[in-house]
């Protein structure tokens, strides 16, 4: 049955006056809806400017644009980097490479590498131009010493990829490749650790755990490992949350 037409009075339509203001009203939605689309979320403070065991700084929206246009730029990103309380945070967990932080090649780039571990050189290289935020830089920074660590530590690292529960989602770095799904189980656990410093010791801790449990699995047993060969206490620190014998 249809809907029998309503009258409507003059009274009852809307004013022309009103039109102006649900037309700026109407840009001002659409201004808002292209702008999501051209920014993304990163770090508003650069994570590389503060330690490991200081809380991960809150979310803004800044233009999606690479850290670097030129290897000199891209240079002069991963030096600062690399002179950054953050930086020598992480190599006191997980170990300094023997050489200083370099830039990703051409080959590597073309590959679309934002980071690599070179182990015959003991060495990283990072790739600024390609990297959209400090963020993204400080996680490349911190997947990469996963490497390293692993490379370091390699009884332990053997039985930690046989361990891991195979990727059932192909969109998950590290699908196919035990070896970088173990650098990045390692690199998500401490980014829990950092994520976790104001929940110490707490439920909450478990359940965000849980949760990047969920997201990369294999993240607590990484916690339980570095934790295990003494990790964060030979750097001063507590992961502060119950862990599972590492291996």
């Amino acid at each position: 049955m249809s809907t029998p037409a309503q009258h409507i009075s003059a009274t009852d339509r809307p004013s022309l006056d009103a039109w102006p203001h649900a037309v700026m009203a109407a840009l001002a939605l659409l201004i808002t809806l292209i702008s999501a689309h051209l920014v993304r979320l990163t770090w508003f403070d650069a994570p590389a400017s503060q330690p490991l065991n200081q809380p991960a700084p809150i979310w803004h929206a800044r233009p999606s644009l690479p850290l670097a246009g030129s290897d000199v730029a891209a240079q002069a990103v991963v030096s600062r980097l690399a002179r950054s309380d953050f930086a020598d945070s992480m190599f006191a967990v997980m170990g300094a490479p023997s050489a200083p932080i370099g830039l990703v090649g051409e080959a590597g780039r073309k590959a679309e590498h934002i980071g690599e571990y070179i182990a015959s050189r003991d060495s990283i290289a990072l790739a600024p131009q390609a990297i959209h935020s400090d963020a993204q830089l400080a996680h490349a920074l911190v997947h990469e010493l996963a490497h390293l660590w692993l490379s370091h530590h390699p009884d332990a690292g053997a039985a930690f990829q046989r361990s891991l529960p195979p990727l059932e989602d192909s969109s998950r770095y590290g699908f196919g490749d035990r070896s970088e799904h173990a650098a990045e189980a390692l690199a998500h656990a401490i980014q829990f650790w950092r994520a976790s410093s104001m929940v110490r010791g707490t439920d909450a801790q478990l359940r965000l755990l849980a949760a990047y449990e969920s997201i990369m699995p294999g993240a607590t047993s990484a916690l339980a490992m570095l934790d295990a060969h003494g990790a964060f206490f030979n750097a001063g620190l507590d992961t502060g949350v119950p862990l599972p014998g590492g291996l």
